[in-house]
């Protein structure tokens, strides 16, 4: 018995670890978007972080022979598995870049930690989860704590750029359905497999967008040639912002609760707000401090509220995003 319980925690704090690392590279992860789309557009940045990360990930599968594993999942699982990859990466991916070139990476990462609201609230629409009392004051204290900045911002100083906020929200909504059905994906194949096979697709499909989009008109890799600065930015994206949260969110989300990574999202807002303030030297006003303390506030009373028994995705009925065997 205290064997098996070992084993539990031992997994358990495995899944935290890969959290940790996950929203830490998230969180950062505004910080470079934002810098390399001052030098490059849109699908330009997308397409070269994602043809080096579908790089890395191929060598990986070619060293552990996962090519059959790859095949098996997108023979029994082709739907939803695809549904899944243009939540995350093309829809997510393409939002949040598109937000960041309207308004600054601290916001954005604000604005993206209401994610577990909204797997709260997926939850409760698919999942028929219950909305129990402290989940619920979470949820409303972290949507309210954007209604305040917003408010105040309004009253204070010049509101956002509203196309930015509404890009970045659609981002997150997407982020939040991957959750959702990351959560069923994840007990049936490994992070490795999923993770290619969505990078694959975004791999494939970004540089189509670019030129639906125009991006590649005229665009030439000569003005990238001296720019250290857009390389590393490119880097750390495809390493550690494509590869390594694709493979962590999946490691993590099989070993926890998908709402229960609320409190790591908190992580991720600060530092996406930090990184913007000392590297970007963006403002963030005290009307946003204030703001932020509630939505993080909200964000960690939620990932409590969802340790207790009443949320065990296991033994709740299938949801219509759930994955049919």
């Amino acid at each position: 018995m205290d064997r098996h319980f070992s084993m539990h925690d031992s997994d358990r704090n495995r899944g935290l670890l890969g959290a940790t690392f996950n929203y830490l590279f998230i969180g950062l992860s505004f910080l470079f978007m934002k810098t390399s789309l001052s030098f490059a557009p849109t699908f330009v940045v997308l397409t070269l972080r994602f043809v080096i990360s579908f790089i890395i990930l191929t060598i990986f599968i070619l060293i552990t022979k996962g090519f059959k594993k790859v095949k098996l999942a997108l023979e029994h699982h082709p739907l939803q598995i695809f549904l899944f990859a243009i939540f995350q990466p093309i829809i997510f991916f393409t939002f949040q870049a598109l937000a960041l070139i309207q308004i600054d990476s601290s916001e954005a990462g604000l604005i993206a930690s209401i994610s577990p609201a909204l797997v709260a609230i997926l939850g409760f629409i698919f999942l028929q989860e219950t909305l129990s009392r402290k989940k619920t004051i979470g949820l409303l204290l972290t949507l309210g704590g954007l209604i305040v900045i917003y408010l105040l911002k309004g009253a204070f100083s010049s509101p956002s750029n509203p196309w930015g906020v509404v890009f970045i929200l659609i981002a997150t909504f997407s982020a939040s359905i991957y959750q959702i059905i990351g959560r069923k994906l994840a007990q049936k194949y490994d992070p490795m497999t999923l993770a290619y096979i969505r990078i694959g697709i975004g791999t494939a499909l970004f540089p189509l967008l670019g030129l639906v989009m125009g991006d590649w008109n005229g665009y030439s890799s000569i003005t990238l040639e001296n720019s250290s600065l857009f390389i590393g930015s490119i880097l750390f994206l495809a390493v550690f912002t494509t590869v390594g949260t694709s493979l962590l969110t999946i490691y993590s989300l099989k070993r926890l609760k998908a709402a229960e990574q609320g409190i790591f999202a908190s992580l991720a807002t600060v530092i996406a707000i930090f990184a913007g303030i000392l590297f970007l030297d963006e403002i963030f006003q005290w009307y946003e401090l204030v703001g932020s303390i509630i939505v993080i506030t909200g964000v960690i009373i939620m990932s409590f509220a969802n340790s207790s028994p009443e949320i065990d995705l296991e033994i709740l009925p299938e949801p219509s995003l759930a994955i049919e065997d």
